[in-house]
Formats: C-alpha cells, sequence, structure tokens
C-alpha cells in the first residue's frame, strides 16, 4: 500500500463527531471508534471567540489486509485494529494528549469495501487547571462597547433599550488576570498546523507500517494529489504548493 494522509481543519465539531460516534445509516462499514473528548465545551469555546474552526482532522489510509472482507469481521478484527489505530494516535500526537482525552478516532470502509481508513479528530488545544494569575489591579472603571471591546470614550458605552450605559465589567481595584490563565483549555498549538509536522507524520506512519509487517510502496516523486473543489486531481510538483490541507503520499 501507499501512505496516504490528509489533515483539514472542522468547523463544525459537535455534530461531526456525533455522527461517527456510533453505527448508523450512512456508515455501513464501521469498524471501530472512540469518543471521549468533551467537544460540545470545546465547541462553546471557540464559538465565544469567533474562531472559524473548531478541531483538526487527520485521514488515514489503513491497510486492507487488516480487514480482509469488510461484509464479515469479526470482534477479533475489530479490536486488533482499534489497537493499531490507539498504537498509532499516540504515536502521531502523543500519548499524553490521548490520556487527556483531547483526541477522538472512528475507523472504516467506504461504501464500495475497498478503502478502509480511520478519520483522528483532535484539538490543538489542552485540557489545563484554571490558575488565573494576577499581573496588576485596575486604576479605574473598564466599561465595554457594544462589539464587547473597552470603550475609551464615554460616548462609546454599550448601553441597553432604554439608552442607560451598562455596568463596567471592571471595578477600580479589580485584579488583572493574565490573558488565557483563567481558561479550562490553553492557546493552540501552531505546531500542528505546519508543513514539516506533517512531514514527520508522514514518516511515522510509515515507519509504524514497516514494523507491523506491512509492504509499503513507493510514490512517484513528482507527483502529489490534491484534492480541488472536490475532485482528485494529479498535479506535477513544481515547488512549494500551499493549501489549506496536505495529501502526503510516499
Amino acid at each position: 500500500m501507499r501512505i496516504f494522509a490528509r489533515q483539514r481543519t472542522v468547523p463544525h465539531v459537535v455534530p461531526y463527531t456525533d455522527y461517527c460516534s456510533g453505527y448508523t445509516e450512512q456508515q455501513e462499514h464501521y469498524i471501530c471508534w472512540e469518543c471521549n473528548n468533551d467537544w460540545r465545551t470545546i465547541h462553546n469555546f471557540e464559538i465565544a471567540r469567533g474562531l472559524v474552526y473548531q478541531a483538526r482532522e487527520i485521514g488515514i489510509a489503513l491497510p486492507n489486509e487488516w480487514i480482509p472482507d469488510p461484509n464479515n469481521v469479526t470482534e477479533e478484527q475489530r479490536l486488533s485494529v482499534k489497537s493499531h489505530v490507539r498504537n498509532m494516535v499516540c504515536n502521531i500526537l502523543g500519548k499524553e494528549k490521548y490520556e487527556r482525552n483531547e483526541i477522538d478516532f472512528h475507523a472504516h470502509y467506504n461504501s464500495k469495501g475497498n478503502n478502509l481508513h480511520v478519520h483522528i479528530v483532535y484539538t490543538d488545544r489542552q485540557w489545563q487547571d484554571v490558575k488565573p494569575i494576577i499581573i496588576g489591579q485596575y486604576d479605574r472603571d473598564i466599561y465595554h462597547t457594544i462589539d464587547g471591546k473597552v470603550a475609551k470614550k464615554k460616548a462609546n458605552r454599550a448601553a441597553d433599550v432604554s439608552g442607560n450605559f451598562l455596568p463596567a465589567v471592571h471595578k477600580k481595584g479589580d485584579n488583572i488576570i493574565k490573558r488565557g490563565s483563567d481558561s479550562i483549555l490553553s492557546n493552540r498549538d501552531k505546531f500542528f498546523g505546519k508543513w514539516s509536522w506533517m512531514a514527520g507524520t508522514k514518516q511515522k506512519i510509515k515507519e509504524y507500517y514497516e514494523t507491523n509487517g506491512v509492504k509499503v510502496l513507493r510514490q512517484h516523486p513528482c507527483t502529489r494529489y490534491m484534492k480541488v473543489k472536490g475532485i482528485a486531481q494529479k498535479r506535477f510538483y513544481g515547488g512549494n504548493i500551499t493549501r489549506k490541507f496536505a495529501f502526503l503520499m510516499h
């Protein structure tokens, strides 16, 4: 087989992970899944900050020989694939991240039964204990505008329907909390969006397959397969190609 991995961002993580959390009529060939993360909390966290995506997803092709017949899957085969996927998840994203329940996955065949693959959904943040760090005190009352920003002028303060100014969000003398220290989730780790991390992911997958007796074929070095508007197209690699997500083959 050839190594194939793709990463994309997930804008609506709750309905997507709900869909992936068990058997449905659309997923006829489900093999295994693990869905332990609190995606509802992450969804609310990201929406409150007006961010465009809530999680990342990696799609990885799995060896079809792990499930030779998708219409006749034994429990032993399911547990074996689940063990392999769990090991790959820990190898790619880290055992600590897996143990913190920041990763979900589900493996299944396509409708034709000729493409076994796994979807790994994870957050590029970390669950953390809330430990506010005080860096000072406010020297005046702080009011917000209607957009939630700090009002620098009295005329810019947010008001109710009667025209009365809303109360101050911070009073003079209140503690100033370091940004992010009072959050249940850390800042995003930008490393997961870099090409170097994706290249390392491809290499880890290759090494894992070879260690477990899977024959890995080499992809022609001059080609890359990219999905443009839902259509897989063959393109010659002529330098640095920037895309929202990458298809990685070896």
